[in-house]
């Protein structure tokens, strides 16, 4: 009987992961990528199109001038707090030197580094330099509060020239230093 609720459980979140598949395809629109700064493009889809702004939808893919390709999955808040039933925090660092932007969104803990994905299943936000290790900090939050915390990197986590020891809280406008790596922090 245990087996057979089990069978039934998986089954139904194939189901819902395919109907959320179909509602996010049939509800496909585009959204507006904000102007960034890039040296050589910024390529929407295989037509290699270069651009600085444009529309992305869902299932379309996002090229960086290097090897790395997104594919992007676009869905309205509401649908996504439907979906997920957790309020999201976004993160921007902005590198100090050049002006590159990293984004991502979380829930719970959000793990920086070289790696694609944590495999405790947290998001991850990958920024390809050398002095940053695979698994180099983590974002998390506590209540209110949202911290940051060095996860065994290699050349150190500091937050506003200080070394991270243990978790600190980070907010708006902070400096966070990955490696050689300086970003300056925006969260909404």
């Amino acid at each position: 009987m245990v087996e057979v609720l089990y069978l039934l459980a998986g089954l139904l979140a194939v189901l819902l992961i395919i109907l959320i598949f179909l509602l996010i395809r049939r509800r496909r629109k585009s959204y507006v990528v904000p102007k960034v700064k890039v040296k050589k493009g910024v390529f929407v889809n295989e037509n290699g199109i270069n651009v600085e702004s444009g529309h992305l939808g869902s299932g379309d893919f996002f090229r960086g001038t290097g090897k790395e390709r997104f594919e992007t999955v676009c869905m309205s808040e509401e649908l996504r707090e439907q979906t997920f039933g957790l309020r999201r925090k976004q993160i921007r660092l902005t590198e100090v030197t050049d002006g590159r932007v990293y984004q991502s969104v979380f829930a719970n803990g959000l793990i920086i580094g070289r790696k694609e994905m944590d495999q405790e299943g947290y998001p991850s936000l990958m920024i390809l330099d050398t002095s940053i290790s695979g698994k180099h900090c983590r974002i998390f939050m506590h209540g209110d509060t949202v911290y940051v915390e060095d996860i065994g990197s290699t050349n150190k986590t500091f937050l506003n020239g200080r070394e991270i020891t243990s978790a600190q809280p980070i907010q708006n406008g902070d400096v966070l230093r990955l490696g050689r790596k300086e970003f300056r922090v925006k969260m909404w």
